[in-house]
């Protein structure tokens, strides 16, 4: 009711954000900002609703200002670096990810992401040292030997992704993703047979799996 009030207009930010209104979700986070110009969660809100929105020049502008505001807030690099691999700027994020990796306690996920940037910048041999090195003192879970998997078959290695990919599904028996890519590994190397039988295996989990259903 208080027109002032920072957390009703930023809950109505963030209320519209989740209903896909994103002009009004836009216009409350605007707002909350401009009454709270020094509260760097505000600018996060904002910057989600603009990427959700495709507006990603302006996504990135509104992290940049939330970085400034919390300069050793290390998730905000992440949130930054996956914005430009979603923008196609591989190389900018690379060198942020670089960054990442360096600290003391990252988690899997800037992993996964860091390799899905390399992958789409077709560093796939990169993907391949990070990750043998990464295993030396780490646990490998069933995600790395997919991220191994993938990245040689887009060297068109199918031997040794069929491995990886084989592996991972050891550790993860219901994984869709490692199933699917088996189906193009036997698929691109004219084993249709088999590959159907790994795809049929994928929409018998997920019948709604899109990159099966495209295949």
């Amino acid at each position: 009711k208080n027109p002032n009030d920072i957390l009703t207009i930023s809950l109505l930010g963030i209320f519209y954000n989740s209903t896909s209104d994103y002009e009004k979700a836009v216009y409350f986070q605007k707002l909350a900002i401009k009454k709270a110009p020094l509260e760097g969660a505000l600018y996060l809100n904002l910057s989600q609703t603009l990427e959700k929105n495709w507006e990603l020049e302006g996504a990135l502008k509104i992290l940049f200002m939330a970085k400034i505001l919390s300069l050793k807030d290390k998730s905000i690099d992440y949130r930054i670096a996956k914005l430009h691999t979603k923008m196609k700027n591989f190389a900018k994020a690379d060198l942020i990810y670089k960054d990442l990796t360096k600290e003391k306690n990252f988690h899997d996920e800037i992993i996964y992401s860091y390799c899905e940037n390399l992958i789409k910048n077709k560093k796939e041999k990169e993907v391949i040292k990070f990750i043998e090195v990464y295993q030396k003192s780490h646990d490998i879970n069933y995600k790395h030997k997919l991220i191994l998997g993938l990245a040689y078959l887009k060297q068109k290695d199918v031997d040794k992704a069929v491995f990886y990919l084989l592996e991972s599904l050891d550790l993860k028996k219901d994984n869709v993703d490692a199933l699917n890519l088996l189906g193009n590994c036997y698929e691109f190397s004219g084993d249709l047979k088999r590959a159907k039988t790994y795809y049929e295996k994928v929409l018998s989990i997920d019948p709604y799996h899109k990159h099966t259903l495209n295949n």
